[in-house]
């Protein structure tokens, strides 16, 4: 049984309530924005976004971060592409809500799916609350991530606020997180440091998605990594097949 209310005036909004006979969820609608060619979309351009590890102190499955890019085109169609932390890849579309809000939502694959509901902020960032449903995680239950983007510009600018900064690589059963120098150039390149793990790293410009490879301490296997900008917080975050389930990639301001 499905109930719902209208908000009142103005706000092209119902909330209500699903029963299923044994437990109830809550339900919201929001009225789809209308753009054309004479009013096309304030926020259409490029996005990126990270996805945190799940925020369990023992998820099983991952430490890494997920991650993807959005397109917003002028009519206010999203079109995410994502990578989750453990490496499945999936695409969304979605439309602009009222109040810049938006859906996040797909079902990754047989089991599996993640749900959330965003809205983007006056700076044109956004943020979510994101269930991950998956029957790996212990219980068979969820996990929440914290979504959060930002507007993508590509170089020939400088890429983050910043010139030094860190990459560490984290979890996976690591005794000790991997650390490198990064410098960062004028033109949006940057150099890592020589370092013990021969650590590399590769950037695409025209998305903001990172890659690069080092070689794992536990397995002496050169071992790729993956993952995004995120200009808003002038950092960078993935993942990496872990040994033990897969780990943390970051770039951030050296400390």
């Amino acid at each position: 049984e499905l109930v719902l209310a209208w908000d009142g005036e103005g706000t092209e909004t119902y909330q209500g309530l699903y029963f299923t006979g044994h437990s109830r969820s809550f339900v919201s609608l929001w009225r789809a924005q209308t753009f054309g060619p004479t009013n096309p979309a304030p926020l259409a351009g490029n996005y990126t976004f990270q996805l945190s590890p799940p925020q369990a102190t023992n998820n099983g499955v991952t430490d890494g971060y997920g991650f993807g890019t959005l397109a917003i085109n002028t009519l206010g169609g999203l079109n995410f592409t994502a990578n989750l932390a453990d490496g499945t890849a999936f695409q969304q579309k979605a439309v602009l809500l009222r109040d810049n809000r938006f859906v996040f939502y797909n079902t990754v694959r047989k089991g599996d799916s993640v749900v959330g509901l965003g809205a983007f902020n006056t700076n044109s960032s956004f943020h979510s609350v994101v269930k991950w449903f998956g029957p790996r995680f212990p219980g068979a239950t969820n996990q929440n991530l914290l979504l959060d983007g930002s507007p993508y510009t590509p170089p020939p600018h400088r890429l983050f606020v910043w010139t030094n900064g860190i990459v560490t690589l984290s979890g996976d059963g690591l005794a000790a997180p991997l650390t490198a120098g990064v410098t960062l150039h004028d033109d949006g390149t940057l150099t890592v440091a020589p370092n013990t793990n021969n650590l590399q790293l590769t950037f695409t410009n025209a998305t903001g998605l990172f890659g690069g490879s080092f070689t794992h301490p536990l397995s002496n296997v050169v071992t790729e990594l993956r993952g995004a900008v995120r200009q808003g917080s002038n950092t960078a975050a993935g993942y990496f097949p872990g040994a033990v389930r897969n780990g943390a990639f970051e770039i951030r301001r050296a400390p």
